[in-house]
């Protein structure tokens, strides 16, 4: 197994719950800390992926992969993107 993606993450599952375990990154990206919260990233196609960084525009989304934050009321908000996309 790759060590990079060996992490215990913080990450959202398909029903929505947020979930902290063992996380194999060909599946979830890494989490990511924003001034206004925490920035998960949820991957629904195999092919997405991320790099490592605290800036959102660090993040790349291939389609069909949904971006979760939390915002500076506490609520979570979840956009989809069904192309590719660099943020």
């Amino acid at each position: 197994e790759d060590a990079e993606y060996n992490d215990y993450l913080q990450y959202i599952n398909k029903e929505g719950e947020i979930i902290i375990d063992e996380v194999d990154g060909h599946e979830f990206c890494r989490a990511y800390s924003f001034e206004n919260g925490l920035a998960l990233v949820y991957i629904e196609n195999e092919e997405s992926g991320c790099s490592i960084g605290s800036r959102v525009d660090n993040i790349f989304l291939y389609k069909n992969a949904t971006l979760a934050y939390i915002n500076k009321k506490g609520e979570t908000v979840y956009e989809y993107y069904s192309e590719n996309q660099s943020l």
